[in-house]
């Protein structure tokens, strides 16, 4: 990930409020809350501009002619909801409590 990049994310969770910022000699970045508290789901639908799966979820640019009778849209819909879903369930907690095993994983 390039650092313009980074800079980008890392600001735009600190304006949610999911992290902290402070810059200078002893600056760095920290969650600004407990991850027992924060959520998946939350962070994916505040964080993706767009999660429609098909064109015709956002009825301001659908131009699907068959959008009126078609099954496919609601089944997709189904589908993005079950996974919010289950991402509601997991915490940011889940992923940090033993990161042991992601050390060894990383480039030296």
């Amino acid at each position: 990930m390039s650092g313009d990049h980074l800079a980008k994310v890392v600001g735009r969770l600190s304006a949610l409020g999911y992290v902290e910022t402070q810059r200078g000699r002893a600056g760095g970045v920290r969650l600004a809350r407990a991850a027992a508290d924060i959520r998946i789901g939350d962070v994916v639908r505040e964080t993706e501009d767009n999660l429609c799966l098909v064109e015709c979820f956002d009825p301001e640019t659908n131009q699907c002619p068959i959008a009126p009778k078609c099954g496919l849209a609601g089944v997709l819909d189904k589908a993005l909801q079950a996974f919010l879903q289950v991402l509601d369930r997991v915490t940011l907690d889940e992923f940090t409590r033993d990161p042991k095993g992601l050390d060894a994983l990383m480039p030296k």
